[in-house]
């Protein structure tokens, strides 16, 4: 069955996953006879993907994953891998693919996987793929797409989401340092300091909006100076203007920590310039908007996932068009919790490839 062809049910409970434990893996519920294996670090992780309905979970610190596979599969093997994991995972993942399986690279929170020659995948005749969902909601219509169906799912019930942590924007250190130590589950938000409440969000910016100078101003933003470690997330003052065309200014209510974050602090992923402010997603309320900009007023309750990075600050400047809006009935906090992992979840079960019968998803340590 065609990936672009699944019914909302699918979606829904492979996202499911991917919102409450920051996996992407189907529920043991899936239709079309798909059996789901997944690899998790902790006990605690163990136990939520059994009730989220996983078939088969396997301790990889404690088991080795690979014989477990062989064992469930009756030596078949897996039709695809979804591994965020990278290096503790992919050579065994290859293992672990039946004949013409898909291996599906996502994530490195284990760090690069080894060089890899093309003639390995040769033997089964395997498919490797690196993905991104930012290739997959480059446009417009795309984008809204994918976030409207995200957001449509959470607000209905469809998608629960599972928030275990919250640190200020200014101890963002520490969330890091918490989220490579595994101590962390679910996902993981940054609340600016003194955020606003929910209930006087409009009122509020209209307020801001009003009382603001065309002049540039100071707000707290991290800024990263150097690769290394989380003591390098630096909490400083930035200077922020006025939006020109094209453009609008949000002032963050809640931002989304991922590991993707992880990789631009260390310098794996390359930043485009030096010093800069991590984060790749937030949601929050426009403040000011560009000259002659329409769709977008003072006010509005918006989310958006990718470039530009930067929104671990209290407020931004974006293009318009990489916002979309956020629904009344769905909390700002969600909004920014879910998006980038949601339209990940999206992007691997709608858009990369046939559907499999057997999946085998590492959850990142």
């Amino acid at each position: 069955m065609d990936a672009g062809r699944l019914n909302l049910d699918t979606l829904s409970l492979f996202m499911r996953q991917l919102v409450e434990l920051g996996l992407s893996y189907a529920s043991g519920q899936i239709p079309f006879g798909a059996t789901v294996i997944g690899t998790v670090s902790t006990t605690k992780k163990a136990a939520q993907a059994k009730e989220d309905g996983c078939h088969h979970v396997i301790m990889y610190k404690e088991e080795d994953f690979e014989t477990r596979v062989n064992e469930i599969t009756s030596g078949k093997g897996v039709d695809v891998v979804y591994d965020s994991v990278g290096k503790d995972t992919f050579q065994g993942s290859l293992v672990c693919l039946k004949s013409r399986g898909y291996m599906v690279s996502y994530g490195l929170s284990s760090g690069m996987p080894d060089p890899l020659p093309m003639t390995a995948l040769a033997a089964k005749s395997l498919f490797l793929t690196w993905v991104s969902v930012f290739s997959y909601t480059s446009t417009r219509d795309e984008l809204l797409q994918a976030a409207g169906e995200v957001f449509s799912n959470v607000a209905s019930g469809i998608l629960r989401v599972r928030i275990n942590h919250k640190y200020p924007l200014s101890q963002v250190a520490q969330a890091h340092e918490d989220l490579e130590g595994r101590k962390t589950s679910g996902s993981v938000v940054l609340i600016p300091d003194g955020v606003f409440e929910q209930s006087t969000i409009k009122a509020t910016a209209r307020a801001i909006s009003a009382s603001a100078p065309e002049a540039a101003t100071m707000v707290k933003a991290i800024r990263v100076h150097e690769f290394g470690g989380p003591e390098v997330l630096k909490w400083e003052d930035v200077e922020i203007g006025e939006p020109k065309e094209g453009e609008i200014r949000v002032k963050n209510k809640a931002i989304g920590l991922n590991f993707i974050d992880v990789y631009f602090r260390k310098g794996v992923y390359k930043a485009s310039t030096m010093p800069f402010t991590p984060g790749m997603e937030a949601a929050g309320v426009v403040t000011a908007v560009g000259p002659g900009l329409t769709g977008r007023e003072v006010g509005d309750v918006v989310a958006y996932a990718g470039n530009p990075m930067g929104s671990y600050a209290e407020e931004q400047i974006l293009p318009a068009e990489k916002v979309v809006p956020v629904p009344p009935s769905l909390d700002p906090i969600v909004a920014a919790s879910v998006i980038l992992k949601g339209m990940t979840a999206h992007m691997l079960v709608r858009r990369c490839f046939k559907v499999p019968y057997t999946l085998l998803l590492h959850f990142r340590p």
